[in-house]
């Protein structure tokens, strides 16, 4: 099983209609201050936020999108290993 956390203190917001992550108390200086997420990044975000796992996420961005759940996976593993890379999250696979 995946887990993973986000980077406390980072928040999604939109600016002038473009979705981007700022980086507050705890987080200023792990990551980068502002980042800008595309509109299905953004969504990313938001479920990461609600702690849903990783297969339920990919399950939800299949029907919300109208894709298959391949082609979800593939949106969701970009995006995480962009925010892995820039450490607005960690993650570990193991099983529990």
């Amino acid at each position: 099983m995946t887990t993973y956390h986000l980077q406390q203190d980072v928040v999604l917001t939109p600016i002038c209609g473009e979705q981007f992550l700022i980086a507050a108390g705890a987080a200023r200086g792990k990551v980068p201050y502002i980042e800008g997420v595309t509109q299905p990044g953004a969504y990313f975000w938001r479920l990461l936020e609600q702690q849903r796992s990783v297969d339920d996420m990919i399950r939800q961005a299949a029907q919300d999108y109208q894709v298959t759940e391949d082609v979800a996976a593939a949106a969701f593993w970009k995006f995480a290993r962009l925010l892995q890379e820039k450490g607005y999250l960690t993650m570990d696979e193991g099983v529990s």
